[in-house]
């Protein structure tokens, strides 16, 4: 057959396709422990080979686990399968920027009941990382950006965020985790008191498969750590979103990095994460975005 003449003539090292496809070596052979996603020639002295097929197979399967299927039960599917699956889409009747607008316009108008219904049906008719990454985020990108600039009064950014908030809780509480999850700390440190984009973590944590400890916004590394140390957390992660310039937030952030010990990941990200990560004297997982979380999620519940 082609593929296994593929296979032969043109082999990938495991670096080679990590490159390629954009997902970890660790997160590959993950996948091919556990769900046998791909099974790769070896080479005489027991190095893995990949065709080409094997990196269109895992291509495909890293852009539908973030388009949120589940990994388990898509890996076994073939590479046609696995095509016919990513040209199915949700029904999305609006463009992004439509359902924003209607958003805004209702908030200006103090109309919470059909702000409330516009986050609903977006909720509705994406799927779940999109709804996070192509609804919420930009949606607080321009509460923010509106704020700031007159557009939107204070109590209309109330508004929608209490709405936001509101959402992103009844989801993460309906979605139910199975018995002996790993468990995952959410907050935010001392000094940040922006909470939107931990509860987004917590989501993602939560449809990732993990049970989610969320504790809120301004926490002592103290409480953070005995929070982590009675769970017997797996990892802690903080959500760091303003301010971008707090000089005591690093010596937090090491405080909690040596309370945890080396047994729990501390992971960090957000709006504001960039201006710490140089100041920060700590094994620190810093991450950009909800599609990396969603892969070092994978790989820390890996035994």
């Amino acid at each position: 057959m082609q593929s296994e003449r593929a296979q032969i003539r043109s082999p990938h090292s495991i670096e080679a396709v990590s490159r390629k496809t954009g997902l970890t070596q660790h997160l590959i052979r993950a996948w091919e422990r556990r769900y046998k996603a791909v099974e790769p020639e070896r080479t005489p002295t027991g190095r893995r080979v990949y065709s080409e097929r094997d990196i269109l197979k895992l291509r495909l399967l890293k852009s539908l686990v973030r388009s949120g299927h589940s990994i388990g039960q898509i890996a076994r599917l073939s590479v046609s399968e696995l095509e016919s699956l990513s040209g199915t889409r949700l029904p999305e009747n609006q463009p992004p920027e439509g359902r924003l607008e209607e958003v805004l316009r209702a908030a200006g108008e103090m109309k919470a009941g059909e702000v409330q219904n516009r986050i609903l049906s977006a909720l509705t008719e994406l799927t779940a990382p999109k709804f996070l990454s192509e609804f919420v985020t930009p949606l607080l990108e321009e509460v923010g950006n509106g704020w700031r600039e007159g557009r939107l009064s204070i109590a209309a950014e109330h508004l929608i965020s209490a709405c936001l908030r509101s959402v992103l809780e009844q989801q993460r509480l309906l979605t139910r985790t199975s018995g002996g999850a790993p468990l995952l700390v959410v907050a935010t440190p001392s000094g940040q008191h922006h909470e939107m984009g931990a509860m987004m973590v917590a989501l993602t944590a939560a449809q990732e498969g993990w049970e989610v400890s969320y504790l809120g916004s301004h926490l002592p590394a103290e409480e953070i750590a005995r929070s982590a140390s009675l769970g017997r957390a797996r990892a802690v992660c903080l959500s760091l979103a303003y301010p971008a310039d707090d000089p005591l937030l690093p010596g937090e952030i090491t405080r909690l990095s040596r309370l945890l010990g080396p047994g729990v990941a501390l992971i960090a990200g957000g709006r504001a994460s960039g201006a710490y990560r140089e100041r920060v004297d700590a094994n620190v997982r810093w991450l950009d975005g909800l599609d990396a979380l969603r892969d070092e999620l994978s790989e820390l519940r890996l035994p």
